[in-house]
């Protein structure tokens, strides 16, 4: 009886260190300047932002897109903060495949060279350097 009450005793101390190790490496993790903590749970709660649907337009067009983010708040700001910058204007739309609201031009291109004008032109701005283009299959 003396040997299982160690043994349990044992495997407590064993699942506690274990716990508290990997508490120390998610803070360790943590403690940097530069690092980037994605949210894990996407905002899906809300009726007002439209799910992603691309129109049939009878052919292959081209979307430019200058953001996604894992809540509506991140991506209302970022396009409103955008309208200052922009010549364009912009929607916000959840995408349920990537579960992700994002950021894209209103405007479809119905050419490749069209579109990566625009994205060219918008990567002059260090904030939509990440603009990119999506191509639409009709």
């Amino acid at each position: 009886m003396k040997i299982l009450s160690v043994i349990g005793v044992f495997f407590l101390l064993l699942t506690y260190a274990g716990c508290s190790s990997s508490q120390q490496s998610q803070t360790d993790k943590t403690s940097g300047d530069s690092l980037y903590v994605f949210e894990t749970v996407p905002d899906t709660g809300s009726g007002d932002i439209p799910v992603l649907n691309y129109p049939d337009l009878g052919a292959t067009y081209y979307v430019v897109q200058i953001g996604a983010f894992t809540t509506k708040d991140r991506a209302e700001k970022f396009a409103e903060e955008s309208k200052t910058d922009l010549p364009y204007n912009v929607k916000i739309s959840f995408s349920k495949q990537n579960n992700l609201y994002v950021v894209q031009l209103k405007d479809y291109y119905t050419t490749r060279s069209e579109a990566e004008k625009v994205r060219d032109d918008l990567r002059q701005n260090e904030k939509f350097g990440d603009a990119w283009i999506l191509t639409i299959y009709k």
